[in-house]
């Protein structure tokens, strides 16, 4: 190649890095204010508690990060009776109802995010880590003939028994 060629490609060389550069440099700017919403976090320190009403576990957990719900997932120890229950993106707790009463069952959370434009798959977290409770089941009732007295509530029954002592069973805040 001659030097009188070398020296007309430089400056055009120069001059489309030069316009390269300047367009790359606006790229991030805009790249970056996109509207997506953020990584999805994992629900985490899945408990679970017996009651507080005949055939209900309470759950608690730690939300996902940026869940719009979170999905709860129950299934008897025997592997019958799944179904799906939804608490809110940022809900911690949730009282599970409509269980049989005194059966085991295992629970996982899934925390979900709608797509940020239309079309677009929904992301899923993983799940918590699974856990075992049992629904609250009604104690028998009290014999008849022992009890000297019986009180009922919207939540509660409670029975007097003829040496002064009070048994109740039930939901222990609505009395």
């Amino acid at each position: 190649m001659s030097r009188a060629m070398a020296s007309r490609i430089r400056p055009a060389f120069w001059w489309a890095a030069v316009v390269l550069l300047a367009v790359l440099a606006g790229v991030p700017a805009t790249a970056g204010a996109q509207t997506e919403p953020g990584l999805l976090g994992n629900p985490a320190g899945l408990t679970a508690a017996s009651g507080p009403g005949v055939g209900e576990v309470t759950l608690a957990w730690t939300p996902a990060a940026n869940a719009a719900t979170q999905s709860v997932w129950s299934v008897r120890a025997d592997g019958t009776g799944s179904r799906w229950h939804n608490a809110a993106g940022d809900a911690a707790t949730l009282a599970i109802d409509g269980l049989e009463a005194g059966q085991d069952y295992w629970f996982i959370v899934i925390a979900n995010q709608p797509p940020a434009t239309p079309g677009a798959m929904p992301r899923w977290s993983q799940w918590s880590n699974y856990i075992l409770a049992t629904a609250l089941a009604a104690p028998p009732p009290p014999e008849p003939d022992t009890a000297a007295a019986i009180a009922a509530g919207g939540k509660h029954t409670c029975y007097l028994q003829p040496d002064g002592i009070v048994q109740c069973w039930g939901a222990n805040g609505e009395c």
